[in-house]
């Protein structure tokens, strides 16, 4: 079974009713994951003067100035990425800074996401620190959901080798687990990833 991250799979839960003379269902059992291409460290960029412009306006006092900065920048597309990124790591910084001045108050404050539990009153001018790492998540939900064109021109080529250039073309993590209903799977249940080989023809196809 191929698992991909952030693509929620929704695995039923088995239970056995317990009826006079009924015998216990068989647990399901996984094997180790097998990484199978790890997405490199995404990158980051200094904003263009219109990216740059939309963050410093998410530290608007106004709320309309803020959500409308918000929209703008989700209009952009996930295009903009590596922009939000360097911005998210200069805000950190500044953050962090604020944090060394006033760590007792910091500590009640969960940067990115989760929970906000009374903000240290220097960052609440600052809502960058935490919208940011929002909408960068919500961009990347964006870039996995839009199509992607994959070329592909691989004979006879182990599946594993297959998957891994797919997943390069796809930018994503990618991994495999074994599954089985009878017992924990064996060492070798993957292999068959390794040992089948087959040949694929792709040419601007889109996924």
């Amino acid at each position: 079974m191929l698992r991909m991250p952030r693509t929620a799979l929704l695995l039923p839960l088995c239970f056995a009713l317990a009826l006079p003379c009924a015998s216990a269902q068989p647990m399901m059992s996984s094997s180790k994951p097998l990484t199978i291409y790890n997405r490199p460290e995404p990158p980051a960029s200094q904003p263009v003067p219109r990216v740059a412009a939309l963050v410093r306006q998410l530290a608007s006092p106004s709320l309309t100035t803020r959500e409308v900065a918000e929209r703008s920048l989700l209009a952009l597309g996930p295009t903009i990425l590596p922009q939000l990124r360097y911005a998210f790591t200069q805000e950190q910084a500044v953050a962090k800074q604020a944090d060394a001045a006033r760590p007792a108050q910091s500590q009640t404050f969960l940067r990115g996401f989760g929970q906000v539990h009374h903000p240290p009153s220097e960052l609440q001018s600052r809502p960058a620190s935490y919208i940011l790492p929002i909408l960068i998540e919500r961009l990347d939900q964006t870039r996995l959901t839009t199509p992607t064109s994959i070329t592909l021109h691989l004979a006879d080529a182990p599946l594993a080798d297959i998957l891994r250039e797919f997943a390069h073309q796809l930018n994503v993590d990618l991994s495999a687990v074994a599954i089985s209903f009878s017992g924990h799977p064996p060492d070798n249940a993957l292999d068959w990833l390794e040992t089948t080989h087959t040949s694929v023809q792709l040419d601007h196809a889109s996924f």
